[in-house]
């Protein structure tokens, strides 16, 4: 239904975050999600040979970003290097560690969150709930639904009087896809907690054209 609503627009209006997957090698590919409210620009990818290092990495993304959004990266292995030369740029980025302990609570209040990837699906997930007052639209990406629908999760014990919501390991993911969900993830991260407010700030790379990284 997400990806039903979705039309190509003129007039983006401010994007609000951009969530980076980034791949180093193989056929992963790094994946950078454009998000304009409830609204999500159509993907953009590069092969992870290309990206092949945080200032490659960075050199993806850096032209992709405006209004001084947020880029939410996976900070874990080759995501680390691309946080550090992201941050040289000047440019506005939020670590995105999903085996972090979450604070949050899914809508009713009742579940906690094993992590924080399982958070930002989790946020994903009430934001293409039917009954979303302020429903998103997604580009009619065939493996972006791929990724979305390979996800699943369950609830476990967490301490004596807790429960909580864990999703399914992104190993077992890669398994039942045959390859990495690299534009679910890409995705998902613009829904983490506590990612700020766009900056509103202008830069030298905001106006750049983004290149184009097709191989």
């Amino acid at each position: 239904a997400a990806q039903a609503r979705w039309k190509p627009r003129e007039e983006k209006g401010e994007m609000t975050a951009l969530g980076l997957d980034v791949a180093r090698g193989g056929n992963d590919k790094t994946c950078a999600a454009r998000r304009h409210g409830t609204w999500f620009d159509e993907l953009v990818q590069a092969p992870g040979a290309v990206t092949k290092d945080g200032p490659t990495a960075a050199a993806f993304v850096a032209p992709l970003v405006r209004n001084g959004a947020y880029i939410a990266v996976d900070a874990i292995g080759i995501g680390s290097s691309a946080l550090d030369f992201i941050n040289g740029l000047g440019l506005p980025v939020c670590p995105v560690v999903g085996s972090e302990g979450s604070p949050g609570t899914d809508s009713s209040g009742t579940l906690r969150f094993k992590n924080r990837r399982a958070e930002m699906y989790w946020r994903l997930r009430e934001a293409l709930d039917p009954t979303n007052p302020k429903p998103i639209a997604l580009p009619p990406d065939q493996e972006l639904l791929g990724d979305l629908a390979a996800v699943r999760y369950k609830v476990v014990q967490m301490g004596k009087a807790l429960a909580g919501i864990q999703m399914r390991d992104k190993d077992e993911i890669r398994e039942v896809l045959g390859r990495s969900p690299d534009k679910g993830d890409a995705v998902a991260m613009t829904f983490i907690d506590g990612l700020p407010a766009p900056r509103n700030a202008r830069n030298s790379y905001v106006e750049a054209e983004a290149p184009d990284w097709r191989m």
